[in-house]
């Protein structure tokens, strides 16, 4: 373990064998950092923050910092991280509030690039690609193998399928299903991340059967969503990529995922929480 004598670590922190804590960084209260994690000069660890195992915070960058949320007023809220994140500069990473559960995650293997947010209770999952200056509001949930790109902006509460691609300044404001790749503002599907599938080492069948998936519910369709959904189900009988477009889809359309969720919020969004 090497700390800088300019660094700056609470004595409630535990900090992991083989760590590296460069001058002026910053490591906060009840805060854990796993074994062989850096932290690049003047870096910050915020409070109830966890790092997993071989996590990098480059310079200037916040992890678990405090929500952007007027309705926090000091309660104790974490951020959970994996092993093998990065954290690249001026990025933020903010914890939960208690009105969202109260902690913000990230899995594993995630690169967060420079300049990008990830805003309180958002879930972030494994081996996602996060690129520079993107904007995640408050709780949008990310699936694994998800590649954002450059700018984007997704709207609170917005989830994010697995191995879905984000364009570059993509305005993102309704759910993405998994493996599907939108652009514009606001972002429409407009086609498959194919090579995010080969990526993934998913077999010829699975990416046909996608694309397949694709043409119906936006290319070519015939019905309403639900209708297609009957469709792919019985024609792909047993594909769990097909199953989990279909789960996606279906939970939007329910509203157990998506904006719908921000609807089931209890407080009056019509007072300044500044004024409670």
């Amino acid at each position: 373990m090497t700390i800088h004598p300019t660094a700056e670590v609470d004595a409630t922190a535990h900090i992991a064998d083989g760590c590296e804590i460069g001058p002026f960084a910053v490591v906060g209260p009840r805060s854990h950092l796993g074994s062989d994690c850096v932290l690049r000069a003047h870096a910050v660890v915020g409070p109830d923050t966890t790092l997993g195992d071989r996590c990098t915070v480059h310079p200037f960058a916040v992890v678990g910092g405090d929500p952007q949320d007027l309705k926090w007023k000091g309660e104790q809220v974490s951020l959970k991280c994996g092993d093998d994140n990065s954290f690249r500069e001026h990025s933020s990473v903010h914890r939960g509030t208690v009105q969202g559960g109260g902690v913000t995650t990230l899995g594993n293997r995630n690169l967060i690039m420079a300049g990008s947010h990830v805003g309180h209770d958002c879930h972030i999952g494994s081996l996602c690609i996060i690129a520079n200056n993107v904007m995640l509001g408050g709780h949008v949930v990310v699936g694994d193998r998800a590649n954002l790109g450059g700018g984007a902006g997704v709207h609170h509460f917005t989830t994010i399928g697995s191995g879905a691609f984000l364009a570059g300044l993509a305005r993102v404001i309704k759910d993405v299903p998994p493996w599907m790749m939108v652009d514009g503002a606001p972002a429409e599907v407009r086609g498959c991340n194919r090579v995010g599938m080969q990526r993934a080492q998913m077999s010829e069948e699975d990416i046909q059967a996608v694309l397949e998936s694709y043409r119906m519910l936006y290319r070519e369709p015939v019905g309403d969503q639900e209708s297609t959904c009957a469709v792919l189900l019985e024609r792909f009988s047993g594909s769990e990529t097909i199953q989990s477009i279909v789960d996606s889809i279906r939970a939007t359309l329910c509203g157990k995922n998506g904006r719908a969720l921000e609807n089931q919020r209890t407080h009056d969004k019509t007072v300044d929480p500044r004024d409670r």
